[in-house]
């Protein structure tokens, strides 16, 4: 309401301005023809500074109002849009149309913004505009001909070119998202090692000077259109203008105005002529907002993750069945899993081993509601997965997965996070780090467990490759979850300590089903089931020693990583490799 206000001051501030100009200029001559009383003239003169003052202090606190009006409308929007994101699907997010529409919409709270600014200002324009209309057409009824004949061309250019920007930004919106993408490969710490030593520089430059040139002639070729056709309205208001004092020369020849009249009506057809060249340029841009706030619009009713009926509620996972399971990708023709059958009561230990692209992870994403499946497939406690409260479930779980996150806080906050609530229990967190190996390292930092990781940031620690996984599986400890879902979980660490913290989780997690993937057949020999996927299906399933009895998948694969766990000699150097790779790691 006070922005409303404030810019219908504004509004009117220009006939104010212009009726006191007719005023004064009409006096002064009065004054310098018939010697009258200057005093009329001087208060006139001050009434009219006095505006100028009033006009300014309106518009700067207009200005510190905007600001605030804008640190709301920002706030909301982006919490808005940070909500929706988090109850999307997971698999949207393996979409690349999603991140094209997300890109558009992330500057929404800008666009909003800008509409509310931009109506606003409209609504002081037009308040302008109307007021010297009635002025103008008081003097003469053909000054309104004249603004109607070239405003009407100008806001069809106007909006016509407003439609166009927007499909332009669509079309570009991909290739610009590849633009960055590009660009961040040459300046990202995590990749620039490979793009410095490789030699990859010239080219990613040349792939992104490539992607920019075709961004910018595209933009410059519609500017070019534009200006163009916006030419042809600045000559159009040039003729008008130029009619219009022609038209006033005439009223002021035929003694029907005055010399302050004739002034009055040059300036209000100049103020009506840029508001209405102003809000034609307004127009267009809320049109082509209002495209922008489309998107918004269907990005809000995007169909969000079924989070099943409340009754179903999770207190404690004791089984997991899965039955049939088949998974297949949209827009794919072959299933990534099918014909999955595993039982997952309390307190087992369940490993999962099979080659690249077998499928284990997919089996995870199904397993934790990640993935949508069909009813019956999985059910939990008896219950299908579908009819289970999706949030209760998934805080009975936690998972390492094998790209997991490394979050740039503090020591505390990494390994909190598994439980973000209890965040401040700093014995826990200390236990769930004893457990990886990693507290005495955390506890020798100079703030201890309050030491920020990672180096993005000033007075950060980088911890090489293995740290960061202890770390990360700390965070999975420290859930405190029925089911511990591990995925490549120490493939950073050598093999014997692999065995060593998988041994004891195992020891330590005697009520916690644990389920994980690996590639090292050493810490799967410690499972209560072995269960080996190739091809996205279940070719074996066992104990460690039916497994190896079967003469199987399994068994070549156990006997070709033997030497791993008995030669002791190899495992030094396995060793020594894995530490090279750490050291490389914190140099970067």
């Amino acid at each position: 309401m006070l922005s409303l206000t404030f810019r219908v001051l504004l509004g009117i501030l220009p006939l104010t301005s212009i009726w006191l100009t007719n005023l004064l200029v009409n006096e002064v001559v009065s004054v310098i023809q018939n010697q009258t009383d200057i005093r009329f003239a001087l208060y006139l003169l001050l009434g009219q500074l006095v505006l100028f003052g009033v006009g300014y202090l309106i518009g700067q606190v207009a200005k510190i109002n905007d600001q605030h009006l804008d640190n709301l409308v920002n706030f909301y929007m982006t919490h808005t849009l940070l909500k929706k994101v988090d109850r999307l699907p997971y698999l949207t997010f393996e979409n690349p149309i999603f991140y094209d529409k997300y890109q558009r919409v992330s500057n929404s709270s800008s666009n909003v913004m800008s509409i509310v600014q931009e109506v606003l200002s409209l609504g002081s324009s037009l308040i302008t505009i109307f007021s010297l209309i009635g002025y103008l057409f008081s003097i003469h009824w053909s000054f309104i001909v004249l603004l109607l004949i070239t405003t009407i061309p100008i806001l069809m250019i106007d909006v016509k070119f407003g439609g166009m920007r927007y499909q332009l930004l669509r079309f570009l919106t991909p290739m610009g998202r590849r633009e960055s993408y590009v660009s961040n490969l040459l300046n990202n710490k995590f990749t620039f090692k490979e793009v410095r030593l490789y030699g990859l520089a010239p080219f990613l430059i040349g792939e992104w000077a490539k992607l920019f040139r075709i961004n910018a002639s595209e933009q410059m070729n519609l500017m070019k259109r534009e200006v163009r056709w916006s030419s042809i309205g600045e000559v159009l208001l040039l003729i008008a203008y130029s009619a219009s004092g022609v038209i006033t020369l005439l009223l002021g020849m035929q003694g029907r105005i005055r010399v302050g009249d004739f002034i009055a009506v040059l300036q209000a057809m100049e103020n009506v002529q840029k508001g209405l060249s102003n809000s034609t340029s307004t127009i267009s841009r809320l049109y082509e907002k209002s495209l922008n706030i489309q998107d918004l619009k269907e990005f809000l009713q995007a169909e969000e993750q079924v989070v099943g009926k409340q009754e179903a509620q999770v207190q404690r996972i004791d089984s997991i069945v899965v039955d049939q399971l088949c998974f297949r990708y949209p827009n794919q023709e072959h299933a990534v899993i099918q014909d999955i059958d595993l039982h997952i009561t309390a307190g087992k230990k369940i490993a999962i081993v099979g080659e690249n692209g077998s499928g284990k992870t997919t089996l995870i994403k199904c397993l934790t509601g990640l993935y949508n499946t069909e009813p019956q497939m999985i059910q939990v406690n008896g219950e299908p997965l579908q009819v289970v409260d999706r949030r209760s479930y998934q805080d009975r779980i936690a998972v390492l997965f094998q790209d997991y996150a490394k979050y740039e806080f503090s020591a505390r906050y990494n390994i909190g996070f598994g439980r973000v609530e209890d965040v401040d229990n700093l014995v826990g967190i200390q236990h769930a780090a004893a457990q990886t190996n990693i507290h005495d390292y955390l506890d020798s930092l100079d703030e201890k467990y309050e030491s920020l990781l990672g180096r993005s940031f000033d007075g950060g620690n980088e911890l090489s490759l293995g740290q960061w996984q202890k770390v990360a599986l700390a965070r999975t400890v420290f859930r405190n979850s029925d089911l511990i879902i591990l995925d490549e979980p120490t493939a950073a660490l050598d093999p014997r300590s692999e065995v060593e913290i998988i041994d004891n989780l195992f020891r330590l997690a005697t009520n916690q089903s644990i389920l994980f993937i690996t590639h090292r057949l050493g810490a799967a020999s410690l499972a209560d089931e072995v269960v080996v996927m190739k091809n996205g299906r279940i070719v074996e399933q066992g104990t460690h020693a039916q497994l190896l009895t079967l003469d199987g998948e399994y068994a070549k694969l156990y006997n070709s990583q033997a030497k791993w766990y008995n030669n002791p000699q190899e495992t030094a150097q396995e060793q020594e490799s894995d530490h090279y790779e750490q050291e490389e790691e914190v140099l970067t």
